[in-house]
C-alpha cells in the first residue's frame, strides 16, 4: 500500500531514540506541569512545529525569521527561567544520591518544635518554620535577619508575636540553630494550591519545589499545622505524629538510590496514561522527521547516481577520444 509504503521502518537505534526522548518529555511535563513554565514549554513546542513545517515546504523567509527568533529565545529563557533550569539541573545530577550524610536533630528538639507549634496553633497565631536538609536555600531566600541561637520554645513564640517585627516572615534552624527570622521565601506559581491556603503556605510550597527543606506553617485562621516537603501538603491533628515524621524526615538518609526494580515499575505503570500520550507525540515527530531524512536520502542517492553516470559517460567520451585520435595517426 502507498502509505505504508511512506511509513519508514524503525530500527533498534530508533527505538532506543524514541524511548529516551519519550522519557525526557514526560519529566520535564512532571517537572513544568505546575508552573508557568509548562506554559512557555507548549508555546515553544507550538514554534518548534511551525518552523518544521515551513522549512519541510521550503517557505525561505518564515525558515529565516525562525532561525533569528530561536537565538533571541535562548537568551531570554536562560534568564527568565533560570532557576526552574537550575532545579531541573539538581535534580538529574547524580551527585545527590551520594549525599547521605545524617542531621543533627534530636527527640528533644522535636518534641519541643511541635509542642510549641500547635502552642502557636492553638493562640490562632501564625508561623513559618524552615528545616534544613542537604540543600543550603540561603541564595533563595530575601531579606531577613542573621542570628545564631538555641531554638528554643519560647524564642519562637516571641518571634511570631503579633507584635513582633518579624513575626510575618519565616524562621530558618539549620542543624540545631535557628540562624535566621523575618526571612521572605519564593512564592510558589502553582495553580493547583487550594484557595484557602495564604501566603505562609504558597511560600513554603515554593521553597519546598526547589530545596529539600522542611517546611511547618501553623494556619492563624484554621488553627492547623501543616508540614510541605517536596511540594506536598499534609496536615497534623496530633503533635506525636509529627514528631515521629520529624525524626524520619530530619535523621536518616533523604534520597535512596533507586533499583533496577523499582525503576522499570516507575518507567512502564506509574502514570502511564501521560507516558503513553508522550510516546505518541514523540513517535509522530519521529515519523515526520525520519521520513524527510529519507526523502533526502534518496535525493541524495540519486543524485549521486546521476553524478556517477555522467562521471562515466564523460569517461568513455574521453576514450572515445583517444581512440578517434590514434586512429587519425594511423592514417597516412
Amino acid at each position: 500500500m502507498p502509505l505504508l509504503n511512506f511509513i519508514p521502518t524503525p530500527t533498534w537505534r530508533d527505538l532506543i531514540d524514541i524511548l529516551f526522548l519519550t522519557l525526557v518529555a514526560y519529566q520535564l511535563y512532571e517537572w513544568f506541569r505546575e508552573t508557568r513554565a509548562l506554559r512557555v514549554l507548549i508555546g515553544l513546542v507550538v514554534l518548534g512545529g511551525i518552523y518544521s513545517v515551513a522549512k519541510l515546504w521550503g517557505l525561505f523567509l518564515t525558515t529565516w525569521v525562525f532561525q533569528i527568533l530561536w537565538q533571541v529565545l535562548l537568551i531570554l529563557l536562560l534568564i527568565l527561567f533560570q532557576s526552574e533550569i537550575r532545579q531541573v539541573l539538581e535534580k538529574v545530577s547524580p551527585l545527590r544520591y551520594l549525599r547521605s550524610r545524617r542531621r543533627d536533630f534530636g527527640g528533644t528538639f522535636t518534641a519541643n518544635l511541635t509542642g510549641v507549634l500547635f502552642d502557636l496553633a492553638a493562640e490562632k497565631t501564625g508561623a513559618l518554620v524552615v528545616l534544613t536538609r542537604d540543600d543550603n536555600p540561603s541564595q533563595l531566600i530575601h531579606t531577613g535577619q542573621q542570628v545564631m541561637a538555641i531554638p528554643d520554645p519560647m524564642l519562637i513564640k516571641s518571634i511570631f508575636n503579633h507584635h513582633a517585627p518579624a513575626h510575618d516572615g519565616a524562621v530558618i534552624i539549620s542543624q540545631d540553630r535557628l540562624t535566621h527570622m523575618g526571612c521572605i521565601l519564593p512564592l510558589s506559581e502553582s495553580q493547583d494550591l487550594p484557595g484557602q491556603y495564604g501566603t505562609r503556605h504558597r511560600a513554603a510550597l515554593g521553597l519546598s519545589e526547589v530545596t529539600d527543606a522542611v517546611c511547618l506553617v501553623v494556619s492563624e485562621e484554621r488553627s492547623e499545622v501543616a508540614s510541605i516537603v517536596n511540594g506536598k501538603i499534609e496536615l497534623w491533628n496530633q503533635p506525636e505524629a509529627l514528631q515521629e515524621q520529624l525524626k524520619e524526615w530530619l535523621g536518616g538518609p533523604e534520597i535512596q538510590v533507586p533499583t533496577v526494580q523499582r525503576f522499570l515499575e516507575d518507567f512502564f505503570i506509574h502514570n502511564w496514561k501521560r507516558k503513553l500520550v508522550a510516546f505518541a507525540l514523540v513517535s509522530i515527530c519521529w515519523l515526520v522527521l525520519a521520513s524527510h531524512q529519507d526523502e533526502d536520502r534518496g535525493q541524495r542517492t540519486e543524485y549521486r547516481r546521476q553524478t556517477t553516470e555522467g562521471r562515466g559517460q564523460k569517461t568513455e567520451d574521453r576514450g572515445q577520444k583517444t581512440e578517434d585520435r590514434g586512429q587519425k595517426a594511423e592514417d597516412p
